[in-house]
């Protein structure tokens, strides 16, 4: 696949986000390969950045073991996180969506650049907090019906982003078993907890890692979702879900 066809995919991709509206993921992204896949995030990251939307983050993907035996993955996959994703309310409008699945997140905030040649104790330095968070995945290929590079060039189904308020890393004492209770409309939701392979802090590692073999470096101020802690959750307009996790509560609603 050449540039031209590269760019080709990465704006009916933007486009499909911008207007919440599906795509037949054989007309797009059915010839890509895996390393093309991240060819198209690469061209979406220059579209965005053009139309003043910056990457302000990161997501892991597919990190937990019996997503990535699904793929015949060796290691999660990843995807930016733009400005426009982050919401400022508590309130999702359903017109803004095509299908999400709301995942509860431990989030990452960088209190300092990270640039290359760095070592993981540099890299866990950079942390100047975190925080409980809730990832709304959104995507726009139909059905949810996707090859691993349809996924990857989809942003990782990245949709939106709601954080909580930030707190020191001490906050959490084990990051591999972070505790969290997930209400939807009042009712817990007791689905089996996603597992995310090394836990949150050797994911947070992992993502950082990519990035800077891929992309240069990261900036303060970054947030770095570290993959779900809870398996996807269709999202039904009306409904509002509320999370506990350390010592927060944080709430959305799909309106």
């Amino acid at each position: 696949m050449n540039d031209t066809l590269i760019s080709s995919v990465a704006e009916k991709l933007i486009e499909a986000r911008k207007e919440a509206k599906v795509i037949n993921s054989d007309d797009v992204t059915a010839s890509l390969s895996f390393d093309q896949a991240y060819d198209v995030q690469a061209e979406v990251i220059r579209l965005n950045q053009a139309a003043v939307n910056p990457v302000i983050g990161w997501k892991a993907a597919m990190s937990n073991q019996a997503a990535m035996s699904r793929f015949d993955l060796e290691k999660p996959v990843f995807a930016p996180l733009f400005r426009d994703m982050f919401l400022a309310d508590d309130v999702l409008r359903k017109e803004n969506a095509v299908a999400p699945k709301v995942e509860v997140e431990l989030a990452f905030i960088l209190g300092k650049d990270i640039v290359p040649a760095v070592n993981d104790e540099d890299i866990l330095a950079a942390i100047e907090s975190i925080c409980p968070a809730f990832e709304v995945a959104d995507c726009r290929i139909s059905d949810w019906k996707f090859n691993i590079s349809a996924f990857i060039a989809d942003n990782a189904a990245a949709g939106f982003i709601r954080l909580g308020k930030p707190v020191t890393l001490s906050s959490v004492s084990d990051f591999n078993n972070i505790p969290c209770t997930l209400h939807v409309n009042g009712e817990e939701y007791h689905e089996v907890p996603g597992n995310i392979i090394g836990g949150s802090l050797l994911s947070f590692v992992g993502i950082v890692r990519h990035v800077l073999n891929h992309h240069g470096g990261l900036n303060k101020g970054d947030v770095i979702m570290s993959g779900s802690l809870t398996l996807p959750l269709n999202m039904k307009p009306g409904s509002v879900y509320h999370l506990n996790m350390i010592e927060q509560d944080l709430y959305l609603s799909y309106q």
